[in-house]
């Protein structure tokens, strides 16, 4: 039964060819038929008075590419223990994918799933030959104006149309959700829910032998006994022998808007991820901005209290769109000190805020775009450290998880990490730009894009459809696992806004895509290029928090805060490498220049069924 598994899924794709129509090596499919040729041309199998469609691709692409290693191995004298290297980026790799389109009045359906072999994930059979499965996007969509209904493993789309959008990033990241939207003449809504981790097989960077708990003991009427968990009464390393688990995370997206005259729109954003819990009815459900329903929930004493932890961003928009042109704007706030506006407000908070603004505009010779965004340092981070004057000893629940990692661990991020583990020992770090829920970029960044979108010769035989873009970023130091990086709370920040003021990374990216409807004995194909050529000056890499002479980088949690021994401590002290126990943090490296690329061919089939 397995092999015919097997069989049926490399066999799939090549039958869905050969059952399309045949025929000799022909000229180009001219643009108007590529949209799907008519059932008396023999395309379709059915025919139908509905309006329903079904239709099947297929791709297959080649790449090439030249990246750089981003984490490198760390060693451990104090403890006498290693952390291997980055797994080798592959310097080629194929990718072949499927999806299934259907759609009707009111019901949709569309699956996109891939089989790649970059080496990004590990594969889960041996017979995969280093490929893996991914989800594209897989949903069913019940769209009955001015009602809609989606749910599945999906991507997330902004309210506003921009590379740049700080609410959602603009990369295509699946992750199971359910929204509920309604599109009004005045006023629309949407409520999104997106499951982060539940019941997660990873476990939080430092957990595990590098836990400061793992195989502590304390002396006792009875000899050493190790100590207890709270909560279980049993020894840290027999509750988590592998270490701390990703705690369940979800989170909650909110659009409260108004159609306005002249094609303008102006309304209210906001996001929340909550730990400990996976999907929160009543952020999901209630019409109340969930910053309010939070306060109301998990504050003070009611009978309906919750032992909620969450985390709030919200913000504003404004677009406006015109025939042939595009305008939009974001404004994202998480803590903002109120000493900027009344300097006799002496409150310690971090201004933490990111904007957005841009568009495009056609011309006869074609679309010409043009985005600018930026985010302060921390914006997107986890919110505090567990600091070192703790003890580390202690285990409370949800803010005490993970020990020495981050006592309230939920950044607006998917994962809560920097990076995982794979095969062989190896780890691979987290693209941070597909990682953050909102701006692709993440904090302490500004970037500046422009790019420009044709389509040549439409309707002839000669068609091609061409995109290109050039960007210009600038990075400074980012960890949205890492609290407050080097510091141990926002106190210890002498400057209430953190901008791009240490060593900066430039990046220089150039993109393009070109695509064409050829036809090969007598079945239509699109063709494709997709390439990227970047310089990148300071590099960035993913390091520990300190360096080895750093004197916070070691830390003897056998010491009380006012520097005594604990009593029957004895002379063997238990020294913490921080490096080990602390998520590490993206650093541009001064005078460490790369260039990068990547090059995909492919090649695609579209059998429209119906």
């Amino acid at each position: 039964m397995r092999t015919m598994q097997r069989a049926m899924i490399f066999l799939l794709p090549a039958l869905m060819i050969l059952a399309g129509p045949a025929g000799l090596w022909s000229e180009e499919l001219p643009a108007a038929e590529w949209a799907g040729l008519s059932a008396e041309e023999g395309w379709s199998l059915f025919s139908s008075d509905t309006d329903d469609t079904l239709a099947f691709e297929f791709t297959f692409g080649l790449t090439a590419q030249r990246m750089y290693e981003m984490l490198g191995p760390y060693e451990s004298p104090e403890l006498d223990r290693s952390l291997r290297g980055q797994r080798t980026p592959r310097s080629w790799y194929d990718t072949t994918e499927a999806i299934l389109d259907y759609r009707s009045r009111y019901l949709s359906l569309f699956v996109d799933w891939a089989m790649i072999n970059d080496e990004r994930y590990d594969p889960s059979e041996p017979w995969m030959r280093g490929r893996y499965l991914y989800i594209k996007d897989a949903h069913v969509q019940v769209d009955r104006r001015p009602f809609l209904i989606k749910a599945g493993r999906t991507t997330q789309t902004d309210v506003i149309d921009s590379p740049y959008s700080l609410f959602v990033n603009a990369n295509p990241i699946p992750a199971p959700q359910l929204e509920t939207t309604y599109r009004g003449d005045f006023f629309f809504y949407t409520s999104r829910w997106v499951g982060l981790n539940r019941n997660s097989d990873k476990t939080y960077f430092g957990s595990g032998m590098d836990n400061p708990l793992y195989g502590q003991r304390e002396p006792g009427a009875e000899g050493d006994q190790p100590i207890p968990m709270p909560g279980s009464g049993n020894a840290y390393e027999d509750v988590y022998p592998d270490g701390i688990p990703w705690a369940d995370r979800g989170a909650n997206f909110k659009v409260y808007g108004l159609n306005l005259a002249d094609g303008w729109r102006f309304g209210l954003q906001e996001s929340a991820v909550y730990l400990n819990q996976y999907f929160n009815p009543e952020f999901f459900l209630s019409p109340m901005p969930m910053y309010f329903t939070q306060i109301i929930v998990d504050g003070g004493n009611k009978p309906w209290g919750e032992d909620a932890n969450s985390k709030h961003v919200l913000g504003f928009f404004a677009d406006r769109t015109r025939p042939g042109s595009y305008l939009a704007g974001q404004i994202l706030l998480d803590d903002f000190n109120p000493g900027n506006l009344a300097p006799t407000l002496d409150v310690d908070f971090m201004n933490r805020l990111a904007w957005s603004i841009g568009g495009y505009r056609e011309y006869d010779f074609g679309q010409i775009g043009l985005y600018y965004a930026g985010s302060t340092k921390y914006t997107f981070s986890a919110t505090s450290s567990a600091g070192i004057d703790r003890d580390v000893r202690t285990y409370d629940g949800a803010d005490e998880v993970p020990l020495y990692y981050s006592r309230r661990p939920y950044p607006l991020t998917y994962f809560p990490a920097v990076e995982y583990p794979v095969k062989n020992g190896r780890r691979m770090p987290i693209d941070y730009r597909h990682n953050y829920l909102g701006y692709q970029h993440g904090e302490n960044n500004m970037a500046i894009k422009i790019d420009y979108t044709n389509t040549f010769h439409p309707e002839e035989r000669r068609e091609i459809g061409f995109y290109s873009s050039l960007e210009y970023v600038i990075n400074g130091a980012k960890s949205p696992a890492n609290p407050w990086h080097e510091e141990n709370h926002f106190r210890d920040i002498d400057e209430a806004t953190r901008f791009l003021n240490d060593d900066l990374e430039h990046q220089v990216l150039l993109r393009a895509r070109v695509e064409r409807p050829v036809r090969i004995f007598g079945v239509p194909f699109t063709v494709f290029a997709d390439g990227e050529l970047g310089f990148i000056f300071n590099a960035m890499k993913l390091e520990p928090v300190f360096d080895r002479y750093d004197d916070r980088r070691t830390f003897d949690f056998d010491k009380l805060d006012d520097g005594r021994t604990r009593e029957g401590d004895g002379d063997n002290p238990n020294i913490i490498d921080r490096n080990l126990v602390e998520p590490w943090i993206y650093r541009p490296q001064p005078g460490d220049h790369e260039v990068i690329w990547h090059l995909t061919l492919g090649i695609t089939y579209r059998w429209q069924v119906k």
